[in-house]
């Protein structure tokens, strides 16, 4: 036999036994894709399982109807909330009988009754000056009732005065000179719910641009360095900080003017026209505080404190954000 003829011998085999591979592996993805007659599937037995659930209730129901609308009956005259709603409930997913569609009404409208009776007893008893709690009563009172003219007007009230007092506790806050950082996040806290309340006034949004500038003096950084930084606003074309940075690692640490970049809102980076106070080699430990001007009069994006082989960046707010 010639090689060439013996080539051909082996090679038919081989052909065959890779076509009866595919064609064993189309099988078992057709099979998988599409499950032969007789193949339960999860979607089968769930469509299973709840047919049969409808079946039983709605025998439960043809067989204990009259009994099943008289004890939802007797559970909401005694107010028993829970047994009620967990009955009709289970019945009127698959029980299409106005009786008990009745009865859902019914219930419904003396379960509303009974909290909104609840409520303005709560409301009786709160004194006008507790205004968070009262107008979380009015705000439950008007979800109840959204037809009630009086509790929307109640809200409203309640809601204007706690805005206002939140606004009030912030400006509070501005007149303490021993303010943390835990005292500015409970002021922003207190002005970001007056906002919910009136996001457009210009008196609360003006107090959540002072309390983002407020947040960059508190010290923040990378583990080495920490710094803060006080814009003081321009001055004939000349923008200038306030600026301490604080060594809070093990080593020291070389600043330097000209390691001090500023980038504006207009997209320049500018390095310092003045900053004597920070040609510094930092101990662990030491801190340094001094101005810092530059020459422009465009708001400040950004302020980056470089020293050796890292840098802190402090952002400033924006007034749109």
């Amino acid at each position: 036999m010639s090689t060439e003829e013996k080539s051909k011998s082996i090679s038919w085999p081989l052909r065959l036994l890779v076509v009866a591979v595919a064609a064993c592996a189309l099988a078992a993805a057709l099979w998988l894709l599409a499950p032969p007659a007789g193949r339960v599937t999860p979607a089968d037995k769930a469509v299973a399982l709840r047919d049969e659930r409808e079946l039983a209730v709605r025998a439960e129901w043809a067989v204990h109807n009259a009994t099943l609308l008289v004890a939802i009956r007797e559970a909401v005259d005694g107010r028993d909330w829970v047994y009620a709603e967990r009955t009709i409930e289970h019945f009127s997913e698959f029980v299409d009988d106005p009786r008990l569609a009745a009865a859902r009404a019914d219930f419904l409208a003396r379960k509303r009754k009974a909290q909104e009776e609840i409520l303005l007893v709560e409301a009786e008893n709160l004194p006008g000056t507790d205004v968070r709690r009262n107008r979380a009563v009015y705000a439950k009172l008007a979800s109840l009732r959204p037809d009630n003219d009086e509790y929307a007007r109640r809200l409203r009230l309640y809601n204007q005065r706690l805005a206002e007092e939140n606004a009030a506790a912030v400006e509070g806050y501005f007149r303490n000179r021993s303010r943390t950082r835990a005292d500015h996040g409970a002021a922003l806290a207190l002005l970001r719910e007056a906002l919910e309340i009136a996001p457009a006034e210009p008196r609360y949004r003006a107090l959540l641009d002072r309390l983002r500038r407020d947040a960059l003096l508190f010290p923040e950084g990378d583990g080495r360095l920490e710094t803060a930084v006080e814009d003081e606003g321009v001055r004939d074309g000349v923008r200038t900080f306030y600026l301490w940075a604080f060594n809070v690692g093990r080593d020291g640490l070389r600043l330097g003017p000209e390691r001090i970049e500023l980038a504006t809102v207009t997209n320049a980076t500018l390095r310092p026209a003045q900053a004597p106070d920070f040609d510094v080699t930092l101990s662990p430990g030491r801190s340094v505080r001094g101005r810092v001007s530059f020459a422009t009069s465009a708001a400040p994006e950004a302020l980056t404190v470089r020293y050796d082989d890292g840098a802190v960046t402090r952002r400033f707010p924006q007034s749109d954000e």
